[in-house]
């Protein structure tokens, strides 16, 4: 294939592996949603007297430019290994490397990048930490480096206000972050790029779907015979623009999905449609379809939805309006506001009015009128780096609805919690069948899921708990930010039911 008929992404991706490898990479074809890349070079024969051509098959990329190596190709490719990492990877391994220089990426396992160091004369080489592509890193029991990954979590009381403003409010002005903080503006811009690096924060939107016209299920699968792999669930899901995040698990389920869909009735079709593709068409499995009511976090929309199925929602011009009267009609100009705020919720509305073309003041016109509707609820954080040892899925069964009543208020002060750096949970929310709830929680400390499920056990009845450990993350990501719960939903109802001090809340406006 041409340079030039590769997408974009792909085909800057391919130029970089170039240039840093400083050999010559080609994509020969495309397979389904995959560019299979060789390296490429000549040799002089003798007996022919002519240069002949040798590639060699080195892995292949998908449409987002992500580079996954041939298994066969590992050993004599390892020197290379650290280059193929993706940025935000590489960030992290190069803060590794400051506490360990000698460092080096021993294997690349489904887009997770194996860290060890060596130790001198010792016999083997001593583990420090996985990176996985988007730089978060997991700290398995027993690694060496986890000591040294656990300080990365201490943050000073100033820090820890900051990270909290910018979960709250990430477009607040820096004057007004530093008196939250107590500190002056240069030191809150000072604080903010400072965090920016260490955690790889990277700025997003937090929308009401709802007031989109979309609505969320969760979609938790079995396979009751062989299980596909990461790779080819992954060809089966990523041109789904509906679908914001995906994970493998391991537990009662083997696979969960987070999708937003327009009806109820849609849904179905919709999950009949991944199920019956080609890739996962002949996996026996059983299928589980729910709403669901999220009720604190969110999990961050993918650009795939404001690029393909927002335009589904765009007025028409000229169209009556009575024939418009659809939940969540926007107009163009909205739309494209969302998508680049979803990008980089910080970017000047000048930058974005360039980028769209819709004239001077438009987008921070459009913004507003976006934030009195309801539809945005606040630019917001999430962070890439931290040292995170695996995310544990809780599931919840109302058994007995008299007996969890009763000790519910233990629930919703346990719900309420944040580590310093993060919340506790980065997700709750309650299930419609069954009849429960969901709590996604990242698990920093090697007793964190045993003394919750413990707490949760023994404080609250008429309850089933039982729990998913994500073994692999196929599509979309989390949010990681310091969230003030006295916004949440669950301290309102402690507020209502007089369970705890009404206390005056932090603005953040």
């Amino acid at each position: 294939m041409k340079i030039g008929e590769l997408p974009p992404r792909v085909k800057s991706a391919i130029e970089r592996l170039r240039e840093e490898q400083g050999i010559y990479i080609e994509a020969k074809y495309r397979k389904k949603s995959f560019y299979y890349l060789f390296s490429a070079t000549s040799r002089f024969e003798k007996e022919t007297k002519k240069r002949r051509k040798i590639t060699r098959y080195i892995g292949r990329m998908d449409n987002d430019g992500r580079f996954i190596a041939a298994r066969h190709h590992a050993t004599d490719f390892m020197q290379y290994l650290v280059n193929f990492m993706p940025r935000p990877a590489l960030r992290e391994f190069e803060r590794l490397r400051e506490r360990y220089p000698d460092a080096y990426v021993a294997k690349v396992e489904k887009n997770r990048f194996y860290v060890y160091s060596r130790q001198g004369n010792a016999p083997q080489d001593r583990p420090v930490g996985i990176i996985q592509e988007n730089g978060s890193i997991n700290v398995p029991a027993g690694y060496e480096g986890e000591a040294m990954l656990s300080n990365a979590m201490h943050v000073t009381g100033e820090e820890q206000m900051v990270l909290r403003g910018l979960s709250m409010n990430a477009r607040m002005p820096f004057s007004r972050l530093g008196r939250l903080a107590g500190i002056t503006e240069h030191l809150a811009y000072s604080r903010a790029k400072s965090l920016e690096k260490r955690f790889g924060m990277e700025y997003i939107l937090e929308l009401d779907v709802l007031k989109l016209g979309y609505a969320p299920f969760f979609v938790l699968i079995k396979f009751t015979g062989n299980v596909p792999s990461s790779t080819v669930i992954s060809e089966a899901l990523q041109n789904e623009p509906k679908i914001q995040f995906a994970a493998t698990v391991k537990g009662d389920y083997d696979l969960i999905i987070y999708l937003v869909e327009d009806s109820s009735e849609n849904v179905g079709d919709t999950v009949w449609r991944i199920r019956s593709s080609s890739q996962l068409r002949s996996y026996d499995a059983v299928w589980y379809i729910s709403p669901f009511d999220q009720t604190y976090g969110l999990i961050p929309l993918r650009q795939e939805f404001f690029e393909k199925l927002l335009k589904l929602k765009e007025k028409k011009r000229g169209v009556e309006a009575s024939k418009q009267e659809r939940p969540g009609l926007l107009l163009s100009r909205e739309i494209a506001v969302l998508a680049a705020l979803n990008s980089n919720s910080k970017e000047e509305f000048s930058s974005i009015d360039k980028k769209t073309g819709y004239g001077r003041g438009a987008s921070q016109y459009t913004y507003y009128r976006l934030q009195e509707r309801g539809i945005i609820q606040r630019c917001t954080i999430t962070m890439k780096h931290l040292p995170i040892r695996y995310i544990s899925i809780i599931l919840i069964d109302f058994t007995n609805v008299a007996e969890y009543a009763s000790t519910r208020r233990g629930l919703l002060t346990e719900l309420i919690q944040n580590r310093g750096v993060i919340n506790k949970y980065c997700l709750i929310g309650d299930f419609g069948t069954p009849n429960g709830g969901l709590l996604v929680m990242p698990i920093l400390g090697e007793t964190d899921l045993d003394d919750t499920m413990d707490h949760i056990s023994t404080n609250l009845k008429g309850i089933k708990a039982s729990t998913l450990v994500v073994t692999d993350t196929i599509i979309g990501s989390l949010c990681y930010r310091i969230f003030d719960d006295m916004y949440s939903k669950q301290y309102a109802r402690l507020e209502e039911a007089k369970l705890v001090e009404p206390k005056a809340k932090v603005g953040y406006d």
